[in-house]
Parts: structure tokens; C-alpha cells; sequence
């Protein structure tokens, strides 16, 4: 499988050991980086990530999910530790880690890694035919997640009869198509695109959609999202209207009933396809808009 390859694209990934072995941990990438764990001896992908500390700092981080074989751990200092603690606890799934720190990349740049993070997971879904296990929100079907430490409310299994949505199906994954300001980008059929004011968000549909916003004059895309109802989605985007820019919103809908793991992956595959074209991540795709 090439997404378990020591060059997977095009980056030079660490040799593969135990995620919970502090000692061969130290063989992991001293530095900022991005990181996959895959399971033990099979062949998918269960997290990927990425870190602005050391990776073999963040990835000891994420092996707290071995701690305590009776407690899931909170969601803080690593969201990913709730999701393969419940894997480890409901198949006995054990991991390996990989990381990278991409040498003669923009490592330290956060744009940067955001992007190539959301490039792996999009490339991942491209070759997989779906998503790693707890990326996107995805959670164990029979298991339900821990807040945080503030919140102090530990997650574990469901009553019988119970599911966690989150462990439902991956959406497929959007394939590189046209470019980002394209009408057929990514293969989605986008929506004409309307002035991005105070006043058109409430023309907007209230459904479930992805979308994407555009400098009309330049012919960029500045952000891609998702909402779980779009009209209602413009009051975090209200300061762009006061950007002193021809911006333009254009949007697809999506089924009433998506849960928000889909929408997040189809998310992220916009900006791992726009990744693809720029090295780069739309202009305001991780401020907090």
C-alpha cells in the first residue's frame, strides 16, 4: 500500500514503531512535523496529524490511550486518544507511527502543514476508498468520546442497542477535477455564486452544504466549509464582508441527513485538492472565521 511506503508523496516518512514504546519513540522526527499511525501489522491508516512542537513529542501525546486499559482518556492534550483507546478496546487493536519533517518544505509555517495534513487525509480517502478510522471526528460505532479534563466526563461503551453516528460510513472522496475557482471543481456542482454580503446569507438555503468562497475579481477561492445548515453559517464569516473585497459565495447541497464526520471529510478534501494545485491553503482557510 503506498500510504504505508517510507516515500509516500514525495515525503521521507521515519522507519514504522510501536506507538506505545517511549523508547523507540525517540526515532521519530525531533522537530515539527506530520505523523500517521497505522494498525499493527495491517494495512490502513487509523490517525494522521500534524504538530508545530516535536512530533515524537505530540505522538506520546496520542499513545495516553494506552495509559489505563479501564479509562478512555480525555480528549486533551490529543483528541485522537478517546478514538484508539475505543478501537483498542473493542477489537484489541495495537498501533505503529510514522512521522516526517519534510525537509526543503515551509515546515515551520502553519499554513503549511495544515495544508499537507489535509493533503494526506484527502490523498488517503483517493487511494483507501474511505477515511482513517479517527480522523474527521469518526469514532468507534459502540463508544461514546470524553470531554475534557475541565469536563471531566470520561467516554466508553454504549448501552446495547446504542451507535454512535460518528461510526457510520465515510462519504467517497471528492477526486481532483478542474481548479479551484472552476464550476466543476473537484467534480462538485457548484452553485452560481452570489455577492457575499451582510444581507444575501439570508437568501441562502438553510440545508446542509459545502462551499466555497471567492475573490470575484481575482478568481481565487479565499475559504472552503462545510455547515450544517448554510444560512446559518454566515455569522461566522460576517467579518469578511469588511474585507474591502468582491467576494462571492458559491455552494452544493448535501442530504438532510449527512452527519457532520461526512461533511468534515468532504471539507477536507477541498482543501487537500486545493493543497495539491498551491502548496498552500486557501487566504483565510485557518484564521478563525
Amino acid at each position: 500500500m503506498t500510504f504505508l511506503s517510507p516515500d509516500w508523496c514525495d515525503l521521507p516518512w521515519s522507519p514504522w514503531v510501536p506507538l506505545n514504546d517511549s523508547a523507540l519513540r525517540k526515532s521519530l522526527p525531533n522537530g515539527p512535523g506530520l505523523y500517521r499511525v497505522r494498525a499493527l501489522d495491517d494495512d490502513f491508516l487509523v490517525y494522521i496529524g500534524q504538530t508545530g512542537r516535536r512530533v515524537r513529542q505530540r505522538v506520546g501525546e496520542l499513545a495516553q490511550y494506552s495509559k489505563d486499559p479501564d479509562l478512555m482518556p480525555f480528549r486533551d492534550p490529543h483528541t485522537g486518544a478517546p478514538a484508539l483507546w475505543a478501537w483498542h478496546d473493542a477489537t484489541g487493536m495495537e498501533y505503529e507511527c510514522s512521522g516526517t519533517v519534510a525537509p526543503g518544505e515551509p515546515i515551520e509555517s502553519k499554513r503549511w502543514r495544515h495544508g499537507c495534513e489535509a493533503y494526506l487525509l484527502w490523498r488517503y480517502r483517493c487511494e483507501f476508498g474511505s477515511s482513517t478510522l479517527c480522523n474527521h471526528g469518526r469514532f468507534h460505532p459502540h463508544y461514546n468520546i470524553s470531554t475534557s479534563r475541565k469536563e471531566r466526563r470520561r467516554g466508553g461503551r454504549l448501552p446495547t442497542g446504542e451507535s454512535n453516528i460518528a461510526g457510520g460510513p465515510s462519504a467517497g472522496p471528492l477526486r481532483l477535477e478542474g481548479m479551484p475557482a472552476d464550476e466543476g471543481w473537484m467534480g462538485v456542482t457548484w452553485s452560481e455564486s452570489v455577492p457575499l454580503t451582510l444581507t444575501t446569507w439570508h437568501d441562502l438555503p438553510a440545508v446542509p452544504a459545502l462551499y466555497r468562497i471567492v475573490d470575484a475579481e481575482a478568481a481565487s477561492v479565499v475559504y472552503v466549509g462545510e455547515a450544517s445548515s448554510l444560512q446559518n453559517r454566515w455569522k461566522n464569516h460576517k467579518m469578511l464582508t469588511l474585507a474591502g473585497r468582491s467576494l462571492a459565495i458559491s455552494h452544493t447541497v448535501l442530504p438532510m441527513d449527512t452527519p457532520k464526520h461526512r461533511r468534515l471529510e468532504l471539507e477536507n478534501d477541498l482543501i487537500g485538492g486545493y493543497f495539491a494545485h498551491y502548496r498552500d491553503v486557501p487566504e483565510f482557510q485557518i484564521l478563525s472565521i
